[in-house]
């Protein structure tokens, strides 16, 4: 994380609602990020390195009642686009591209329907227009709902073991350090948060919305998500008019640590530009963090080595050729 203590800014705003807290790194067009369920933005450290050299990247923290004067029992999914509209607009942003990764996904959907004239495109990671809840996991954000504020995700018995089973295949190929740094920052997310939140998800269907949402839209997934299953990308791919999916392979729900090179691959080439390259010509850090060229530190492992994921990883579905970045088949 030493790059990004260096070189990101950290402010807060006050929403209305909560004490934002975000981290604003890079130059260029602003790509604002939207985290998942249970996450924050720092598991987007490693992405970020990647695409800061090309986007003001802009990451945030969504309410979680602790330390952030956030009522959560007031708190609605409606809440959390208007959090983003004075993100915006106390940040003075540009129109610009919006990420959302699953859970975030809902709130990025909803902005580039009612907000065309600000988000320029968007970038769907992992994401849905509806998933609600089994009856078991429903209980389970009912339990977490009623548990002090102060208790965290790594308060609960099995987790880890649980997690191994979702999210641990994607991560076998790199080093410890990266696996360890998935559970510390999850694992501070505030159970009371995570079951409220669950509980909003429940209700959102914005199969609806889908439609209505013009701007070029890249949907993005791993082969092996097995939290939100490809046919949750399928829906989304029937439902907008104006987009294009990219399938990671070997990929599970956390592609921005799993696979930030080829995230970045894909969005530049969504956006039009050339795919990353690493500043020594080569592929990227090697299972140490070091640079094959120069046998340095390499700028991009952010002390967390990231190693090279080959461009083959990516792979264009349900798209012609000819159409990108503004396609749909």
């Amino acid at each position: 994380m030493a790059r990004m203590e260096r070189e990101a800014v950290k402010g807060t705003i006050h929403t209305g609602r909560y004490l934002c807290r975000f981290i604003d790194w890079g130059q260029g067009e602003p790509l604002v990020i939207l985290h998942g369920l249970g996450d924050n933005p720092r598991s987007f450290s490693l992405l970020m390195a990647h695409l800061s050299q090309f986007f003001r990247c802009i990451a945030y923290q969504q309410p979680q009642g602790i330390r952030d004067q956030a009522r959560l029992g007031r708190y609605h999914h409606d809440h959390l686009l208007d959090d983003l509209r004075q993100l915006v607009d106390a940040l003075h942003l540009p129109p610009a591209t919006i990420l959302g990764h699953s859970f975030g996904s809902t709130i990025a959907l909803r902005a580039l329907k009612e907000e065309p004239a600000q988000w320029r495109r968007g970038v769907i990671m992992c994401g849905f227009a509806h998933r609600p809840l089994s009856r078991w996991h429903w209980w389970m954000a009912a339990a977490g709902r009623l548990l002090a504020g102060r208790t965290t995700l790594a308060n609960l018995r099995g987790r880890e073991v649980a997690l191994k089973r979702v999210h641990y295949p994607a991560f076998d190929r790199h080093e410890p350090t990266r696996w360890q740094f998935f559970l510390n920052e999850t694992g501070s997310s505030p159970l009371k948060a995570v079951g409220h939140w669950a509980h909003q998800l429940h209700r959102v269907d914005l199969r609806g919305v889908l439609p209505g949402i013009r701007q070029p839209v890249l949907i993005m997934c791993g082969d092996r998500d097995f939290l939100v299953p490809h046919h949750h990308q399928e829906m989304l791919f029937r439902g907008l008019t104006n987009s294009v999916m990219f399938q990671i392979k070997d990929c599970g729900h956390l592609p921005m640590l799993t696979h930030p090179e080829a995230v970045t691959d894909a969005l530049m080439t969504f956006v039009g530009r050339q795919p990353l390259a690493h500043e020594c010509g080569a592929t990227g850090p090697d299972a140490q963090g070091f640079c094959p060229t120069s046998g340095e530190s390499c700028p991009s492992s952010l002390g967390i080595p990231a190693a090279p994921t080959p461009r083959t990883n990516v792979d264009r579905t349900h798209a012609p050729a000819s159409a990108i970045p503004t396609c749909h088949a």
